[in-house]
């Protein structure tokens, strides 16, 4: 196993020194090191005796055990990268002048420890993908000069401190995957710079008003999916100071239905509002939105056709499924060639899928169950890219023969043809041709 170790302007040991101390290198020079990392633990009882050390990076190692106390009393040190190791035990007390600390991906357990306040050089904090439990300190609300906060996929608990809100730097605050409960603070709307919040997945719960975003000007990415309990009560009149790129509300509940403030965000390329009890007809507008990418409005009560969906050039998912959508598949569609996947099962579709789907060349996941879709399937449907993955046609009123050009879909996992019309015979090139198939249903049908 190699560690890669980067010693940044740090201190002044020749290359003969550097070999006394870890033998077994393969590969030496001032500004890099490569040796066997089970030498790799002499350097931390030297770096105080050899210093100054300014940047430390041990990221991507196989590096096991707790952090020895000699790194942590490294007061020259002003970087430490140690993500992706296998490090444990509790988050160091470190002194001195550290900027940026970065312990991501490793299994440090415990709480975050108060004294991180004491660090109020830090800009940089990650603490992402860990073990770490507890509440955040109130004491991380002194760190001033931080842009970039980062305790997402842990397993932290209690509300968000309101002091975050003193954070007036802060660029990116990334809080997503662990068990925050309470509210928003309103103290968020502090955080003038903010570019990207994302606290999604928690059980987050109260109310979010526009004066949580008033002043967030900066502002490009907004998550908050998977908060149950959170309700959005934005104005439908509220013009946002922001132009977002992506924002993600569901399954928030959303008060007055499709939320119209976003009417006015020009530079969307993601919306999820996933189960956000949103009901009635899609906004006009929303066809407007030709830079949106990734379109989720599943697990609604929407109704009415999807000509009002955004068809454009750039678009690549659409998740409609579960909703109350009637009429029949656009074949407006088909000129979406840069879609990947289509979602609009259970829904009250009818008509015939258009045969035109050979420009679809991009499309791995095509699901058009549980409507009320009928009549023969198109021989377009053979002529998608090769890259098709899933087709789910079932729970449909389709009839006829399975045409002969499914053969031609190679690659495909699962195919789902179950309860429909379709008759004659079970054709023999299902098992010969389609030999990445996984899943396999035909049942409910004609067959001879």
């Amino acid at each position: 196993m190699q560690c890669v170790v980067f010693l940044l302007d740090a201190h002044r040991q020749t290359e003969r020194e550097l070999r006394a101390f870890c033998p077994k290198h393969t590969h030496t020079h001032f500004e890099s090191l490569q040796t066997d990392c089970k030498h790799c633990a002499c350097l931390f009882s030297i770096l105080r005796e050899k210093g100054p050390t300014r940047v430390l990076s041990l990221t991507l190692n196989n590096f096991t055990g707790s952090i020895p106390k000699s790194l942590e009393r490294l007061r020259s040190l002003e970087a430490l990268y140690l993500s992706k190791n296998k490090l444990t035990g509790s988050v160091p007390t470190f002194h001195g002048n550290l900027t940026k600390l970065d312990l991501s991906y490793n299994q440090f357990s415990g709480s975050i420890p108060e004294s991180l306040g004491r660090l109020t050089g830090l800009t940089l904090l990650s603490l992402e993908s860990n073990l770490l439990t507890g509440p955040i300190p109130e004491s991380l609300g002194r760190l001033t000069g931080l842009t970039l906060l980062n305790l997402q996929s842990n397993r932290l608990t209690g509300p968000i401190p309101e002091s975050l809100g003193r954070l007036t730097g802060l660029t990116h605050l990334y809080l997503q995957s662990n068990l925050l409960t309470g509210p928003i603070p309103v103290t968020v709307g502090q955080l003038t710079k903010l570019v990207e919040l994302d606290v999604s997945h928690n059980s987050l719960e109260g109310v979010v008003l526009e004066s949580h975003f008033s002043n967030l000007s900066m502002l490009q990415r907004l998550d908050t999916t998977g908060n149950h309990q959170l309700l959005i009560n934005i104005s439908d009149e509220w013009f946002p100071p922001f132009q977002l790129k992506s924002v993600g509300l569901g399954p928030c509940k959303t008060v007055n239905g499709f939320p119209e403030w976003l009417q006015n965000q020009r530079k969307l390329e993601q919306l999820v509002l996933s189960n956000a009890s949103l009901y009635g007809l899609v906004p006009t507008w929303l066809r407007n939105m030709s830079m949106l990418s990734a379109l989720d409005l599943s697990h609604n009560k929407l109704i009415g056709s999807l000509i009002n969906l955004p068809f454009s050039e750039y678009t690549r998912e659409l998740s409609l499924q579960d909703n109350l959508f009637n009429g029949s598949i656009p074949r407006s569609v088909c000129r979406v060639t840069s879609l990947v996947i289509l979602d609009v099962s259970s829904n009250r579709l009818s008509g015939n899928i258009p045969d035109c789907l050979e420009n679809l060349q991009h499309m791995t996941m095509l699901i058009l169950s549980s409507n009320g879709l009928f009549g023969v399937l198109p021989s377009s449907l053979g002529s998608i890219n090769s890259s098709l993955r899933w087709l789910k046609l079932n729970d449909n009123n389709f009839n006829g023969q399975i045409p002969q050009d499914l053969r031609k879909l190679r690659n495909l996992e699962v195919l789902d043809l179950g309860n429909n019309e379709f008759s004659g015979n079970i054709p023999k090139w299902i098992g010969d041709k389609l030999s990445e198939l996984r899943i396999l249903r035909l049942h409910k049908n004609n067959f001879t």
